[in-house]
This record gives C-alpha cells, structure tokens and sequence, in this order.
C-alpha cells in the first residue's frame, strides 16, 4: 500500500499494488465517524434495510456503507457509467480496480472538474 490518495470525511483511499503489480484503490471507511447524526441515510432506500438494521453498533453501519458502495458501483458499471471495478468488501474495507496510469497516479477527481468547460 502506498501513499495516501485521498482523505474523505467517512474513508481514506490508498493506492495498493498486488503481487503480480496489479493496482488496485482501497477505500478504508472511519469506524471512528460516530459524530454523524445523520449516518441512517446512508442505507436508506436499500430493500434489504426495510425493516432496519442495528443502529446501536456504528462498526455494523460501517461495513453496510462499504457494501451498499459495492452495489451503486456495481449498478454504475452495468449501466457503462466509468467508474472503478468493484471488487469485494471486506468489513470496513471497499476494494477496487485503480483509475490511473501505470506509474500509480490516480485520474481527476470530479470534485475538481471545472464544469463551466463542459
């Protein structure tokens, strides 16, 4: 795992490499994040979450978040919107194809596109 990519309010992102120097981005969500009053949100209008889930274990929401980015990137892919590949989720750890060159430089963020070009 190499230098951190990028530093968001609910994860870390880091840019790992695989023996056979695949590169992959790990998105590592704060189990830490208990602050937000709002986190029940996050899995709203998921079917499987329709009759609740436990909201007394914020380490339980954690890993839902992971999996229901698992799902929206899945859906994001089937409908040949670019994005990364999901891979698998692994309690609070989101891992994915990397989007970037072959030196390890991640693409653009969106958040930094001037859409007034556009």
């Amino acid at each position: 795992m190499s230098a951190l990519n990028r530093d968001l309010r609910q994860a870390n992102v880091y840019h790992a490499l695989t023996p056979e120097s695949a590169h992959l981005a790990l998105k590592i969500y704060k189990t830490s994040i208990l602050v937000f009053k709002d986190r029940d949100r996050y899995v709203a209008g998921e079917y499987r979450f329709r009759r609740g889930y436990n909201r007394k274990n914020p380490r339980k929401m954690v890993r839902l978040w992971a999996e229901k980015e698992l799902r929206n990137l899945r859906r994001l892919r089937a409908a040949e919107i670019p994005c990364p590949e999901p891979l698998e989720v692994r309690e609070n750890v989101l891992i994915m194809s990397f989007l970037g060159d072959r030196e390890g430089w991640c693409e653009g963020a969106t958040h930094s596109l001037d859409l007034l070009d556009c």
